[in-house]
């Protein structure tokens, strides 16, 4: 999924060599209120990636199978969504997340250390409680920043 203000042409030339080098179907999806997708009076991350379980519940499931678990892909505001869909699909259902400039923990970008870059590998091999982004946000090696825990529940 592509980040805010895009939409899923920003995606047509990768997911083309996705496509080829996996040889698996890719979808592209706008997000709610983004590139062709119906306007909405309602549009928060929660919805967003209610979107996009329903889209693998009803599409991806009926053209590829139901046993098929799809690889979650995101860039920046769409690695949020992704993630909070992953989140909600439970992890027997997606067999992988990719977020592109969406870490799923603060970080001090000053300090590019060992240890940041661990404490954010340990978040995404799922080290941290299942639960929402802001339960994760409380988890272990994470940020107790209000502000950010805030920003995570959109």
């Amino acid at each position: 999924m592509h980040g805010l203000l895009g939409s899923s042409q920003n995606w047509r030339a990768l997911t083309k060599a996705l496509a080829k080098s996996a040889q698996r179907t890719v979808y592209a999806v706008d997000a709610r209120n983004h590139g062709g997708s119906e306007w909405v009076g309602e549009m928060d991350y929660v919805r967003m990636a209610g979107d996009v379980e329903a889209f693998v519940a009803e599409v991806v499931a009926a053209e590829a199978g139901q046993d098929v678990a799809p690889v979650l892909i995101g860039h920046s505001m769409g690695g949020k969504v992704m993630m909070e869909a992953a989140l909600g699909m439970g992890k027997e259902k997606v067999a992988g997340l990719v977020s592109v400039d969406m870490a799923p923990v603060a970080f001090d970008l000053e300090a590019r250390s060992e240890v940041g870059s661990l404490r954010v590998c340990h978040a995404v091999q799922g080290g941290c409680p299942c639960g929402n982004l802001c339960a994760r946000s409380g988890g272990p090696g994470l940020p107790h920043d209000e502000h950010y825990r805030l920003w995570l529940q959109g």
